[in-house]
């Protein structure tokens, strides 16, 4: 006979006597499983989804996600990851509804926003004796782990990860012997741990307790036999590891041959890298965020790796690279060595590692100049370089990095131009090289990256115009053109750029922010420093994807603000201060209602301060110092949180938060100073001083060239003298008649 456990037609053979009770106690069965089904689907969908469309019909073991025994029907897997929409909110189902699935061998309810207490929904699944996987990952089950669940002899996966779990780990993990792998991580667990605890899980092969702040997990001292195990993947990130025995690198590791990933982060582990890491660990080797020391492979003569994400980051790892970096680690493909005490060259052999997609070096003591076969390579997609004392040019001259995506080369001393062979990368998203020595025409150089969404330039020596050609970069979010010698116009075209537009018609609002994909493991991320309401703030996750930010301060920039800028309504921030604009202040700007900063100090602008900046309601930063300014300041809504500060070095402002109160005399001040300049020369007193002036330089212009010049002299007074009897004998001619 075989059973129709999901309302299937139970077919019987007819030449034998089955007894009727046991049919109809499997075709009861079959639909209390069904049915349990639809209320599943029911429960997901509400108040008003679409999940599980096929689900519909009599034989749910044609519904898609679920699985079927095919000798008994019952139904055997159930697949329901990522199944609640995020928009209905939180799920709270009905745990009893899973325990009616008696013979259920998987179940995967991960990424559901499942709310409830854990507990409660776990001991659903406890009496399920041939349930092998059970994964409820990624949600928000709160509550202790319940002890039923040592009581499960079939259990090979266990999935709890990034959940609100409580409490201790509990010690009947170890009567899981059948368990394979265990995933409690980035819980809230707490308490001390011994290792020991899973040293008789003979078929145990991946372990992952990372991201429990509160744990303290102590594998020291070795009380039992770490051959009883072979790992294949051990997260122990943020554990507290070893806290109480020197924080030191758990021994029993160096008896694990099989590890393909190996993850001791954030554990403030002290001591040198043992070598014997690179042998054991075959393909993913993090201990970032630790205070580990020493050279780096001091002795590396007959060493190979087959590692393909090494990351060191974030230690206190010293001394020179080894020169044959690439042949030890052929296979990287990924590499960060960021935040260490590194010195010397970078090896010229990192060229030679023909699969590297990033290399992190940022925030070393490096010197010298990149090698040209590191730049040669064409699968490099991220290049991080910052914060080091590399010189020469910025990129060799024939570099080849046609699938760059982020280069970071900041604060360091690159001389000369930016290479040409750049405008190959036109995936380029990410360009940071700030606080450099580079020069050259900044409008001639600059191609148009289509992909662009941080582009960073500032504290260079470029001269030119701004580029026209960043209005054609339409996914544009960062722009940091300051302190360089950049002059003319600001181009009327920046509002081409439809991000500062209308973010959400561009599609760079996901790109930035989030982990690296293919680096995900290693917890690669995009983080933008940048400057904002005078405080340079590192943007990443949602707040990176959401800013947008524009600094063209401490230039020479000329003309008037374009109107054209009043259309940019998603950007937060706008430094133009320090430059040569003139003309008022643009009224326009009104329909910015997400600027957060404005900051158009130090520059020659004239006129009053419009009160439709008042519409500006989310400005929290505002300065307008030192301009030509006059007139009452708008003293209302958010300007009533600016201090004097923002408005000081413009001697005709007046009224609040100046001390300078706008009286009928003061206010008409300004206008009436040049009529009253030029009605002076009317005036009585103006004409006196102007004759006394004019007599005493005559006076003096006659009288010291006769001093010091006997000639001039003697005929000065024969001169005097003609016309002085001239004058007499008329006089005495008049006085006679």
């Amino acid at each position: 006979m075989t059973s129709g456990a999901c309302c299937r037609v139970a077919e019987t053979d007819p030449t034998q006597k089955i007894p009727t009770n046991l049919i109809v106690n499997e075709l009861s069965k079959g639909k209390v499983e069904r049915k349990a089904l639809l209320q599943i689907k029911e429960s997901i969908n509400y108040p008003n989804g679409s999940a599980l469309p096929s689900w519909v019909g009599k034989n749910c073991c044609e519904w898609r996600r679920v699985t079927c025994d095919p000798s008994s029907s019952y139904v055997k897997t159930i697949d329901l990851k990522e199944q609640r929409n995020a928009s209905f909110g939180k799920w709270s189902p009905n745990a009893t509804i899973f325990s009616q699935f008696k013979n259920l061998v998987e179940i995967d309810l991960s990424n559901n926003m499942i709310q409830m207490n854990g507990s409660h929904m776990l001991q659903a699944f406890c009496g399920m004796e041939f349930l092998e996987i059970l994964i409820i990952d990624h949600n928000s089950l709160e509550g202790v782990l319940p002890a039923c669940l040592g009581n499960m002899p079939s259990l090979r996966v266990l999935g709890l990860a990034k959940n609100l779990f409580t409490g201790e780990i509990p010690s009947f993990f170890s009567n899981l012997s059948s368990v394979q792998e265990i995933d409690v991580g980035s819980n809230r667990f707490e308490g001390v741990v011994s290792f020991s605890m899973f040293s008789k899980l003979h078929h145990l092969n991946a372990l992952i307790l990372s991201g429990n702040k509160r744990l303290e997990v102590e594998t020291e001292p070795l009380t039992w036999d770490p051959l009883m195990f072979q790992l294949s993947s051990l997260h122990l990130a943020k554990c507290n590891l070893n806290k109480h025995h020197g924080n030191k690198i758990p021994s029993f590791i160096s008896t694990q041959f099989d590890l393909v990933e190996l993850d001791l982060s954030d554990n403030s582990l002290k001591g040198r890298i043992p070598t014997w890491m690179f042998y054991n660990v075959s393909k993913s080797l993090g201990l970032k965020n630790n205070m580990l020391s020493g050279q780096f492979l001091q002795h590396s003569a007959d060493f190979f790796s087959t590692l393909e994400v090494l990351d060191i980051s974030d230690n206190n790892v010293h001394g020179s690279l080894p020169d044959n970096f690439g042949e030890l680690f052929p296979f990287l493909t990924l590499i960060n060595m960021s935040k260490n005490s590194l010195q010397g060259n970078i090896p010229p052999s990192f060229g030679e590692m023909f699969s590297l997609e990033l290399l992190d070096l940022s925030n070393n003591y490096l010197t010298g100049e990149i090698p040209p076969n590191l730049t040669a390579m064409g699968e490099l997609k991220y290049l991080m370089l910052s914060n080091n004392s590399l010189g020469g040019e910025m990129l060799p001259r024939d570099c080849n990095l046609t699938e760059l995506e982020l280069l970071q080369v900041d604060n360091n001393h690159f001389t000369g131009a930016i290479p040409a062979c750049l405008s190959n990368s036109l995936d380029l998203e990410y360009l940071d090289i700030r606080s450099n020595h580079l020069s050259g025409n900044l409008s001639s150089w600059l191609p148009i990256f289509p992909e662009m969404k941080v582009l960073l330039l500032g504290r260079n020596s470029f001269r030119g115009h701004i580029p026209k050609q960043l209005c054609q970069m339409q996914k544009l979010q960062f722009l940091d053109i300051s302190n360089g010698s950049l002059s003319g116009n600001i181009p009327s075209c920046l509002n081409k750029i439809t991000s500062w537009k209308n973010l959400s018609l561009s599609s760079n609002g996901t790109a930035l922010g989030v982990v690296i994909s293919p680096f995900k493991s290693a917890g690669i991320k995009i983080r933008v420093v940048f400057t904002t309401k005078h405080i340079t703030y590192m943007f990443e996750g949602a707040p990176l994807a959401l800013m947008i930010g524009i600094d063209m301060s401490s230039n020479s920039l000329t003309g008037n603000i374009p109107f054209e800028m009043g259309d940019l309504r998603e950007v937060r921030s706008l430094n133009l201060s320090n430059n040569l604009l003139t003309g008022p202040l643009p009224a326009f700007f009104q329909k910015l209602v997400n600027l957060e900063t404005l900051d158009l100090s130090h520059n020659k602008l004239n006129g009053t301060i419009p009160r439709e900046f008042l519409q500006m309601t989310s400005l929290n930063t505002f300065s307008v110092a030192f301009n030509n300014l006059s007139g009452k300041i708008p003293y209302d809504r958010q300007f009533w949180t600016f201090n004097e500060t923002s408005f000081i070095g413009n001697r005709y402002l007046c009224g609040k938060p100046l001390e300078r109160n706008c009286s009928s005399e003061n206010q008409t001040q300004y206008h009436n100073e040049e009529e009253e300049e030029y009605r002076l020369i009317d005036k009585p007193l103006f004409f006196y001083m102007i004759v006394a002036v004019s007599y005493i330089l005559g006076f003096w212009i006659v009288i010291v060239p006769l001093i010091f010049n006997r000639k001039w002299r003697q005929t000065y007074f024969k001169v005097v003298d003609v016309h002085a009897n001239f004058c007499f004998e008329k006089l005495s001619m008049f006085w006679c008649h």
